[in-house]
């Protein structure tokens, strides 16, 4: 009877052994799920797309040629981390997309064609791009993957005369020719009063994601001549599961995929050539509601984990007081007292570290030629002063 009790005990120490290297390895594969690791040395790019695709368990497309070296060295990281990388060795950005029509084919289709050269005709491309580093440049403001993110989305008046945009403000920074969204340098004007004479909340689908992609960091790209009526949508959700009821309610399909593209900033000449003559920008393009764009931060900054949700929070108070300072100031007045701002030594000092952070995931060459740049553009700003 003794035997048999020790070799009971002797099956159930191998059973529980067992058990737990079960467990690790459940555990390792559930902790390193969508997670990326990658070692190449001037590989093409297209090999590693599908490498990115295969990993992170993601639809991944780019224009860039694919034959594009790279050279990346990544070892299990987030997807969102690991597409910061690959955006700086190529000279490119990405951004997680919606693509939203009445079939699928014919999402594919444009895909394909924006795959192969400029941004296909007759298409909206929605995006309202928000950076901390507009209004709290000492953040580090980590590349977060947006699908994980919670949307709280509930429709809301807009104002029948947006506001003029503040000077500087990029005119078009909700779509730009290449599809690749717009940009703003300069914080938002949250002007109280700019709101004064809102309508109803928009029932129609591409006012609405206009407001959905303010509050998430994702594009929605849509036919220019479908915008269905999909009623009253309030969700709490996450960005995916929003754009699909979105999308289900206006009869429609939609299509998640992350996009590639090269990194362009480009200004219109008529709204460069406006401003250096020192008027605003020109009337005709879309202009970012500042508004939106402010409830765009907020929401980033709400996102932020508890010690740097407060750092953001209170430089953005700051911004916004600063912008109010500025609504009675003449055109010139306005750009003398943002000259000043952007010169003091804490926002230069944390700008240059901002770019020696994404100057060191750059490859040597990537480097050099990026640092040349920068100092004579940095020159040639402070020498305009």
């Amino acid at each position: 009877m003794k035997a048999s009790r020790n070799y009971s005990r002797t099956q159930i120490l191998v059973a529980s052994v067992f058990v737990l290297l079960a467990v690790n390895m459940v555990w390792s594969l559930i902790s390193n799920w969508g997670k990326i690791s990658l070692d190449v040395n001037q590989v093409p790019l297209r090999k590693v797309i599908a490498e990115f695709e295969r990993q992170g368990h993601i639809r991944l497309r780019s224009n860039l040629d694919p034959d594009t070296p790279v050279t990346l060295h990544l070892e299990k990281v987030p997807v969102a981390a690991a597409l910061e990388n690959l955006s700086v060795v190529t000279d490119s950005r990405w951004r997680l997309a919606y693509l939203m029509g009445p079939s699928k084919n014919e999402l594919l289709s444009m895909l394909k064609d924006w795959e192969a050269g400029p941004r296909p005709d007759g298409w909206v491309w929605i995006n309202h791009p928000v950076n901390l580093e507009m209004i709290a440049p000492q953040i580090a403001d980590d590349p977060q993957d947006p699908r994980g993110e919670r949307v709280d989305f509930k429709p809301v008046a807009e104002p029948t005369a947006p506001p003029p945009s503040p000077p500087g403000q990029d005119a078009n920074a909700t779509a730009n020719a290449n599809g690749n969204g717009g940009g703003n340098p300069n914080p938002p004007n949250p002007n109280p009063d700019a709101n004064t004479n809102p309508g109803q909340p928009p029932t129609e689908l591409q006012p609405l994601l206009q407001q959905v992609t303010v509050l998430a960091d994702a594009e929605a790209v849509v036919p220019t001549d479908w915008n269905p009526e999909v009623g009253a949508i309030s969700a709490r959700a996450s960005i995916g599961s929003l754009m699909g009821k979105l999308a289900h309610a206006g009869h429609g399909s939609t299509y998640e995929v992350f996009l590639l593209s090269k990194e362009e900033h480009r200004q219109r000449p008529d709204q460069a050539q406006n401003q250096d003559a020192g008027g605003p920008p020109p009337e005709g393009g879309p202009r970012m509601n500042p508004m939106r764009m402010a409830a765009g931060l907020q929401a980033r900054i709400d996102r932020l984990p508890a010690d740097q949700r407060k750092v953001a929070q209170a430089s953005f108070d700051e911004m916004k007081a600063f912008w109010l300072s500025l609504k009675d100031l003449s055109p010139e007045d306005r750009r003398a007292k943002m000259a000043a701002m952007r010169n003091t030594p804490a926002f230069q000092d944390a700008m240059d570290q901002r770019q020696a952070d994404r100057m060191a995931q750059m490859t040597p060459d990537q480097r050099d030629s990026r640092f040349q740049s920068y100092t004579s553009n940095k020159a040639a700003i402070k020498g305009g002063y």
